[in-house]
């Protein structure tokens, strides 16, 4: 098992220093952001570009130190101004990002010798547009005109406000959305393939925890793809309330299927009943809470709830994998995987609430950490569900084996014997039925021990084991008795067949303690006619012809007659 996580940490961990590329600013140093500041309106009082242009004016804005801004959840709208120099003699065109997925309303304006050139609305409030591009936020196409000029952004969100501000080159933002687009294709596609797997995995062991697993991992896609705004922009473009409400549904939906499967995953009903009930209870309370909140639309609430139970049950699942460490089967690999999927959320959460400076790999640490952990967790459901398949197939073989010979048990050839008869039955081919009764075993048990007795069984089943066809039936029927079951071969071949058994195995004693113990058996064979065609009826037959041979003297072969 370790193994597997080292290799799959050796896999994920080079990949870091790309997850952070995709903020690539424009090397063109002749058109930059010289400078940027921001100011927050008071709740409910909205400003307008002229009130805002005044406040910039009177020095009532601050100076930003970063070109990503975060200003976690409130009702608060952030008014930004950028100011951009154009130093060449014609109008430049460049790429504007302005804020991420989830912004309610985004207003921007492009100022030149004051007057507005051009004004884009735009944001999750509003029907999807062209300014959407999923997973990298708004975009806007902004014709710089030769000199100073002047972008001022209004954004306003009641979910985590986050503004990244880029100026790029056409050719560097292309670049680095193929960047940013094959990341999340790479997460997808590894995430959907352990879905696919798990269900596979469901659908051949009837395992219930990888249920679970596949209804989490699915839940967080769903979650994704909102939060990444490829569902606003493919799915429904038309709802702006599905996109603003839906994202913090299933973000508590998918804490919920986390517990789930935890619960199962470390057969909590079990092991820990009043604290599962309590997961449950917790589960419920939180469900109910998202969906009046949703269906009411108090969005800065349900923002809270959301943010706030995601991360909290991330931190109770730590807890319940640190109290279980050691105590289940895997508990360590469980809780180096929730670890992952903790620290992931953790950072995303201080990077989208503005505690620590945005980043791209900041922001998607939730969806790294979820991937590192839906990995280390399938390898360890792939590893118990193995261990599972290998304990039925030794118990189906344990019930079809006996476990000292190693030959079928008795309940096994009859079913196989059963089906042999009836396919040669079906190509008119003769079947023989052969019972051998080692000679003098219950003396040889009390000469030599019932130890003995048992290397004499062993001795035997070897030696038929290696002298019979593969496509004859031999079993253990039980005690000193052993069958033979002789497809394509009729009463006179099968005689043969048991009289060379019988040579050879009286040339073939047993050494035991320096002693040689001699081994006879006698055979009784039987074959099929029009009147036996059952294998009951072959069965009889041959013990009869089995019970005339040790009357005659044993180590022979007699046929039913």
């Amino acid at each position: 098992m370790i193994r597997y996580v080292a290799l799959l940490l050796a896999v994920f961990f080079p990949f870091f220093p790309v997850f952070a590329h995709p903020i690539i600013e424009s090397n063109n140093a002749r058109i930059d952001i010289s400078s940027m500041d921001y100011f927050q309106e008071q709740p409910n009082s909205p400003l307008s570009l002229l009130e805002a242009k005044k406040r910039f004016q009177n020095d009532e804005a601050i100076s930003a130190k970063t070109r990503s801004l975060t200003f976690g959840i409130s009702n608060k709208a952030t008014w930004i101004r950028l100011s951009v120099y154009n130093d060449t003699m014609q109008t430049v065109q460049r790429r504007l990002r302005a804020g991420q997925i989830w912004v309610e309303k985004l207003d921007v304006y492009l100022v030149h010798n004051g007057e507005v050139l051009s004004h884009w609305l735009t944001g999750d409030g509003q029907h999807a547009n062209h300014h959407l591009l999923p997973d990298i936020g708004y975009v806007f196409n902004v014709q710089l005109p030769p000199g100073e000029s002047s972008i001022y952004i209004r954004g306003y969100s009641l979910d985590p406000l986050t503004l990244p501000i880029q100026l790029q080159d056409y050719s560097v933002a292309q670049l680095s959305d193929v960047i940013s687009h094959m990341i999340s294709g790479g997460l997808y596609g590894v995430l959907l393939t352990l879905i696919g797997y798990n269900v596979v995995l469901y659908l051949t062991l009837k395992q219930t925890v990888s249920l679970y697993y596949c209804l989490y991992i699915s839940c967080f896609i769903i979650m994704n793809l909102g939060y990444s705004g490829y569902a606003f922009a493919w799915v429904y473009p038309h709802y702006p309330l599905l996109q603003n409400y839906a994202t913090l549904f299933f973000m508590v939906f998918h804490g919920v299927c986390g517990l789930l499967f935890v619960s199962c995953f470390l057969n909590l009903p079990t092991r820990m009943p009043k604290a599962n009930r309590v997961l449950k209870i917790y589960s419920i309370i939180a469900v109910v809470a998202s969906l009046v909140l949703c269906v009411t639309q108090q969005h800065l609430w349900g923002s809270f709830l959301s943010f706030s139970f995601l991360a909290i049950t991330t931190l109770m699942l730590i807890g319940i994998g640190i109290v279980n460490l050691g105590k289940t089967a895997d508990s360590i690999y469980f809780l180096v995987a929730v670890t992952f999927s903790m620290f992931g959320l953790f950072i995303t959460t201080l990077s989208v609430w503005g505690i620590i400076p945005y980043t791209y790999i900041g922001y998607n640490s939730a969806g790294y950490g979820v991937l590192i952990e839906a990995s280390i967790l399938a390898i360890i459901l792939a590893n118990r569900l193995k261990g599972i398949e290998q304990e039925r197939i030794t118990a189906n073989y344990l019930a079809s084996y006996d476990p000292l010979t190693l030959l079928r048990n008795r309940r096994s050839f009859v079913d196989v014997g059963r089906q042999r008869l009836h396919s040669d039955m079906t190509s008119q081919s003769p079947t023989s039925f052969v019972m051998m009764d080692i000679d003098h075993f219950k003396r040889i048990n009390d000469t030599y021990g019932h130890h003995v007795g048992d290397k004499v069984l062993t001795h035997v089943a070897t030696f038929l084991k290696e002298n019979v066809r593969t496509q004859d039936v031999l079993a253990r029927w039980g005690g000193e008795e052993m069958v033979l079951l002789l497809s394509d071969m009729d009463k006179d071949d099968a005689c043969t067949f048991a009289e060379s058994l019988r040579e050879r195995i009286q040339n073939m004693p047993l050494h035991v303690d320096e002693e040689d113990i001699d081994i006879t058996i006698s055979f009784g064979v039987a074959c099929t006619q029009s009147h036996n065609r059952t294998l009951d009826a072959l069965y009889k037959q041959a013990d009869i012809a089995c019970y005339q041979a040790k009357s005659l003297g044993r180590n022979r072969v007699e046929a039913y007659r």
